[in-house]
């Protein structure tokens, strides 16, 4: 892929907060930063298991990057997770829309595929 980064959000149906989310993620990127990025929100359930199938604990957490084939133009970077429950539950925790949530949630994971690390 020439040009900038492009998202794919897959699960977003019946998140209204998740209206444009790709669109913004793409728009903060680095214009280095070129090739895909898929961003799948996810019920808790989901989540969980790949918690425990990639991460070897049986918890639910907010947020998961999978690297994908590297930073060269034509590659997919990864794949981001986000946890819709516990995404709407820290919204509500910190007392701001769920629509900022999820950009926090999704601006961690894309961090974490760029390589940096808590």
């Amino acid at each position: 892929m020439k040009g900038p980064l492009g998202v794919s959000l897959v699960g977003a149906a019946g998140v209204p907060a998740a209206r444009g989310l790709a669109m913004w993620l793409a728009g903060v990127a680095p214009r280095r930063v070129r090739g895909t990025v898929t961003l799948a929100l996810v019920s808790d359930g989901v989540m969980r298991a790949l918690n425990h199938r990639y991460r070897g604990t049986r918890k639910v957490t907010d947020v998961l990057s999978f690297g994908g084939d590297g930073p060269d133009a034509d590659r997919h970077w990864g794949d981001i997770a986000i946890a819709r429950g516990v995404a709407a539950r820290q919204a509500r925790t910190h007392r701001h829309a769920v629509r900022t949530e999820l950009r926090i949630l999704a601006l961690h994971g894309f961090l974490h595929l760029l390589g940096y690390d808590h």
